[in-house]
């Protein structure tokens, strides 16, 4: 999400301009100061691009290798201390009751941000030295950037890991490190909370107000490497640096994001196009239409390569540029100002440098490999799944919900179900019904005729008022002259009395027994319907999938939380003859990586919107196929 996104900036960028007399002259001198502030961030990406770009390159390989590694070796260790094979959500329970996997967690963040930390600061010292009309040079920006690790490590800076960890990637309007952006909050977790009105509003409240801090102190970081201070006095002069310069700064990068951004377009259409005739030649002609559709995708993916390289050279340049004018405009100056070494590293720093890249290089090619193997399977059509029925259109989990998603004729259609206080079996998200509802009751609580008098409608549009709640066999009878197979998912409570043996009695009952599947993000269901029906079809549910997940006996299938879906895990589950679902996919963009992964199916709202993805999407799998994966890892920061 980048300023471009943020309506509020530009609010109140004209509210402040509301309160100018001369409107037209102060337009005017804004539009010359921006004028000048973008030729200053040019000149200073001008005289040092070379090197920056190496450094972000560096970086990004640093990342990659510390973020696998770590990583594995955050897997491994949980493993042998719960005693499994795979980790998923049913771990994260024990794990919370772990004091020594406990401990796993912030060893990962620290190290990564001192990375996005040394990154971000590294190039902050590199435009800088170019303002100060020195030539900057990788060894000085390496110089700096192991400076501020080794400040870092006193306790007195330690506040900078809280503005690296959770100010930049819970914001996400800057965008400063790649490594950074590895620790955004998921994305079920940001629709879990957009779902709940309170829970809405809070987080809207508390974004506001972090971004207001996060550019109170966006100076501090141009203090702490320019200066010989500590973290806490480089917040305290960027206060006063930003002082009656916080909305001009808010507005100045948000332009720049809507610049920034064309020009990413505009390349990366042109590298696309001239990509996609060289794979004409090689591959020979395969449709005009076709071809529109590969461009369309193949733009999109080296956008995001161009972006993860030009929004933190851009940003930093930027903030680089209105740091050293402010400071012009109220005459301060640096007090301690730090100047690293900008000769050529020596012959043992060479020999140092030549380990790491060396290391990196050969664990790089071990991370490639399952994607070399993966050119081998050409990637499939996934099945449709229409999560909640046509959820866009329709209150979800409701009639109407179904009867679009029945015309829309997805191969899956997935829906909740719970357990009345009398024992019936009715189709809802929450035990909660607030969301729904705007009463706070639970369906444990209340009997099926209680049930059937609150209005499930009305929070979704006018049109949809009074509409009542569905029971799990109303559904099965409305799917069951179709060739739409069901996902139900089993939403368990400590009340509840018969819920599994019900679900599997109403699916047997109307003979649709073969064409459902039990999914349930926790494991006890799952494993009662294996005791009652071993030949039921059950599929486990995971927002976290680490490692041998196919290994897990009483699941039949995995749906999988999307952005944890790898090649190399949906390959493991095909080889143990199971299959993978992914969750819950709303955007096209994500679908061409999870086409490439091979899954079996994408759970989505908008079922008219995955139509027109799968269409667009391309399958002919081979050197592409890797490109695109490849493509994709190093643009997510990986």
């Amino acid at each position: 999400m980048g300023l471009l996104r943020q309506p509020l900036f530009y609010i109140l960028w004209v509210k402040k301009l509301g309160t100018t007399l001369d409107l037209k002259n102060r337009i005017k001198k804004d539009w010359k100061n921006f004028s000048e502030f973008i030729r200053q961030g040019a000149f200073l990406i001008g005289n040092c691009w070379k090197q920056v770009l190496l450094f972000i390159f560096i970086y990004a390989f640093i990342g990659a290798l510390a973020r696998n590694l770590v990583g594995d070796t955050m897997k491994w260790c949980l493993e042998k201390i719960l005693g499994t094979k795979y980790i998923g959500p049913e771990h994260l329970i024990h794990a919370a009751t772990s004091f020594r996997a406990i401990l796993l967690v912030p060893v990962f963040v620290i190290i990564m941000s001192f990375i996005s930390i040394m990154e971000i600061e590294g190039l902050i010292y590199g435009f800088s030295s170019a303002k100060r009309g020195m030539k900057p040079s990788l060894t000085g920006m390496m110089a700096a950037s192991l400076y501020v690790c080794k400040k870092s490590a006193k306790p007195r800076n330690w506040i900078i890991i809280l503005y690296v960890v959770v100010l930049l990637p819970f914001t996400k309007v800057l965008s400063l490190s790649n490594a950074s952006a590895l620790m955004e909050i998921p994305g079920f977790v940001e629709q879990y909370i957009s779902d709940d009105t309170l829970y809405n509003f809070l987080y809207t409240a508390l974004y506001i107000l972090l971004v207001f801090v996060e550019f109170t102190f966006i100076f501090s970081l141009n203090y702490y490497v320019c200066e010989d201070i500590d973290f806490i006095t480089a917040c305290k002069k960027s206060r006063t640096l930003i002082k009656n310069n916080i909305f001009k700064t808010m507005f100045s990068l948000a332009v720049l994001y809507v610049v920034v951004h064309i020009i990413i377009v505009s390349i990366s259409s042109v590298v696309s196009a001239n990509f996609q005739d060289l794979m004409k030649v090689i591959r020979g002609s395969e449709g005009t239409l076709s071809e529109v559709y590969r461009l369309a995708n193949t733009i999109y993916l080296v956008k995001r390569f161009f972006a993860a390289i030009a929004y933190p050279m851009t940003n930093i340049a930027a903030l680089v540029t209105l740091y050293y004018r402010y400071m012009d405009e109220k005459k301060l100056k640096n007090t301690h100002p730090m100047v690293f070494s900008q000769s050529s590293p020596s012959v043992r720093q060479k020999l140092i440098a030549a380990v790491i890249v060396l290391t990196t290089i050969i664990y790089g090619l071990m991370e490639v490999r399952p994607y070399i193997g993966s050119m081998t399977r050409e990637p499939k059509e996934p099945g449709i799944v229409a999560h909640r029925g046509d959820s866009v259109m329709a209150p979800e989990n409701t009639m109407p919900a179904f009867e679009l998603a029945l015309a829309e004729e997805p191969e899956w259609v997935e829906f909740d179900v719970h357990e009345t206080k009398d024992g019936v079996i009715i189709v809802s998200h929450d035990d909660n019904l607030k969301r729904v509802t705007g009463k706070k009751l639970y369906v444990h609580n209340l009997t099926y005729d209680q049930l059937m008098k609150l209005d499930c409608g009305s929070w979704f549009s006018d049109e949809y008022a009074g509409l009542k709640f569905s029971t799990f066999d109303e559904v099965l009878k409305l799917f069951k002259d179709s060739n739409i197979n069901l996902q139900v998912e089993i939403k368990p409570t400590r009340y509840d009395k018969e819920l599994e043996e019900k679900v599997l009695q109403v699916i047997n009952e109307n003979d649709m027994h073969d064409r459902c599947i039990i999914t349930s993000l926790k494991s006890a269901p799952l494993k009662r319907i294996k005791e009652l029906d071993p030949t039921m079809i059950t599929a486990y549910s995971m927002y976290i999938a680490w490692d041998h997940v196919e290994d897990v006996p009483w699941s039949d299938y995995f749906t999988i939380e999307e952005s944890h879906v790898t090649p190399e895990m949906v390959a493991d589950i095909h080889a143990a003859g199971k299959k993978c679902f992914a969750w819950t996919v709303n955007s096209e963009e994500t679908v061409q990586r999870l086409i490439d992964c091979n899954v079996d199916g994408i759970l989505t709202d908008d079922p008219k919107m995955m139509w027109n993805a799968l269409d667009k999407a391309d399958y002919t799998g081979g050197i592409r196929k890797f490109i695109n994966i490849l493509a994709d890892r190093l643009a997510a920061g990986y």
